[in-house]
């Protein structure tokens, strides 16, 4: 994706990006609405657009080709499975999260996209999760 702030430095980008990115992941209780009936591939389409948009142009070419009306009926269904659970079953949570991580919707920006999912999910519906086993170094989001 082509940067809105004109910079060809990578290493330069890359830092600028952490900073901002981090600042609106900070900011998402304040600057992003949330909705239980939009609650779906399309919220996450936005949420990326809401973390990235300050620093790149977004045409949906950061959508992996693969992901298809199957896919994306698959991410609405488990999106409506995680509306339906209860905060002491953290494991089934912690399972239809990974496996919305694994699904690889974004080129760029998918660990990102979807641990500020993560935060908007148990800030809103009151989860006191462990945000501590979240493990972005393995095959696997959660330990």
């Amino acid at each position: 994706m082509k940067n809105k702030l004109g910079i060809d430095d990578k290493f330069i980008l890359e830092k600028i990006e952490l900073e901002i990115v981090k600042t609106k992941i900070q900011l998402l209780d304040y600057n992003f609405t949330f909705n239980k009936n939009g609650f779906g591939f399309d919220y996450l389409i936005e949420l990326h657009k809401y973390l990235f948009n300050d620093i790149y142009y977004f045409d949906n070419s950061d959508i992996r080709k693969s992901i298809d009306d199957k896919i994306k009926q698959h991410i609405n269904n488990l999106m409506k499975q995680l509306l339906v659970l209860t905060p002491n079953e953290e494991e089934k949570i912690n399972c239809i999260l990974d496996e919305l991580w694994q699904i690889q919707i974004f080129n760029n920006g998918n660990t990102r996209t979807l641990l500020a999912f993560y935060k908007v999910f148990i800030s809103i519906l009151n989860i006191d999760l462990d945000i501590n086993k979240i493990n972005i170094e393995s095959g696997k989001m959660f330990k």
